[in-house]
């Protein structure tokens, strides 16, 4: 199959939010779609990678590990999804996990995004089982979204925690 294109009218246009652009497949122009700028813009999403614990590093609890300043391009973005990833898994004395949780400050407020925090239980190196809050997934420009580390295992501690959030309208 060929490579997909984006024809635009003229090369000094801007598109804009009614703009209709056509895509096709450049072997067969019988097979055109249509679409408008914002549904392109809605089915775009924002990977941010944060680095809580380095890789030899053991996760301890602690608020505001790692975060970063929403910026204007993700305002009005909502959190879609979570997940979490250790170098080396911990290890329980009792059925315990390591929990984490998504903060939102918006200056005088913080808020969790999830409703249910992320576990990662013995021996596991991944994790995505938080519940996002609707109420509280919307980001605006200047928000500050933190990763806080509630509860570590109580045997050994995990070592590394990488954390990948997703953003989409």
């Amino acid at each position: 199959m060929g490579a997909k294109s984006l024809f635009i009218a003229d090369a000094n246009t801007v598109p804009t939010a009614n703009d209709k652009f056509t895509f096709g497949n450049a072997e067969n122009a019988n097979q055109l779609q249509s679409c408008r700028t914002t549904d392109l813009k809605a089915g775009l999403g924002v990977d941010v990678f944060l680095e809580a614990f380095d890789a030899g590093t053991a996760c301890s609890v602690a608020d505001e590990v790692v975060g970063f300043v929403v910026p204007a391009s993700m305002n009005g973005m909502n959190l879609t999804a979570a997940i979490v990833a250790v170098t080396d898994p911990g290890t329980a004395s009792v059925a315990e996990t390591m929990d984490i949780t998504i903060m939102k400050s918006t200056g005088a407020t913080d808020a969790d995004m999830l409703s249910t925090e992320i576990t990662v239980t013995e021996a596991e190196y991944t994790a995505a089982d938080g519940v996002i809050d609707t109420a509280e997934d919307d980001v605006a420009t200047g928000d500050v979204i933190y990763v806080n580390v509630d509860v570590v295992h109580g045997g050994t501690a995990a070592n590394g925690l990488f954390v990948t959030l997703t953003f989409s309208l």
